[in-house]
């Protein structure tokens, strides 16, 4: 089997939230992405801080479909022992012979996950290398 690189891009979204409508936030607060003023969310930040080891962990992570062209991947034990679900939301494709792998968002879920495709991630990176359709949301 051929070694292949997996290319990680992280999104600024891993360690931002959403501005609500009622908030007045000084401007330190807000995240200076010029098309996307979000806020600077700690817990998000501190959270965010697990995100290589769950890369470096993905293929033994339970993936599943997130919907559209994304995958999921959550659950992580903090430091004192305490399970969080953890949504990671990260699309992937291949450009000029590169596997891409960008993390669009990560965050806490507040309700329960539901029912969901698992997706295996050593399926996802083969059918990305052989230019195969990638696994779909069940419907």
């Amino acid at each position: 089997m051929k070694a292949t690189r997996c290319f990680f891009t992280f999104s600024h979204h891993v360690f931002t939230r959403g501005l609500k409508e009622e908030e007045n936030l000084d401007l330190l607060s807000i995240y200076p992405y010029p098309s996307d003023q979000r806020a600077f969310d700690v817990t998000r930040f501190e959270l965010s801080k697990h995100l290589p080891q769950i890369v470096e962990l993905l293929p033994e992570k339970f993936c599943y479909h997130g919907g559209y062209s994304r995958y999921c991947s959550c659950k992580i034990t903090q430091d004192d022992g305490t399970e969080i679900v953890y949504q990671v939301v990260y699309r992937v494709w291949k450009e000029r012979g590169k596997m891409r792998f960008h993390i669009e968002s990560a965050y806490p879920l507040q309700e329960r996950l539901g029912r969901v495709k698992k997706v295996n991630f050593w399926v996802i990176c083969y059918n990305l290398l052989q230019g195969k359709k990638l696994p779909q949301p069940a419907k």
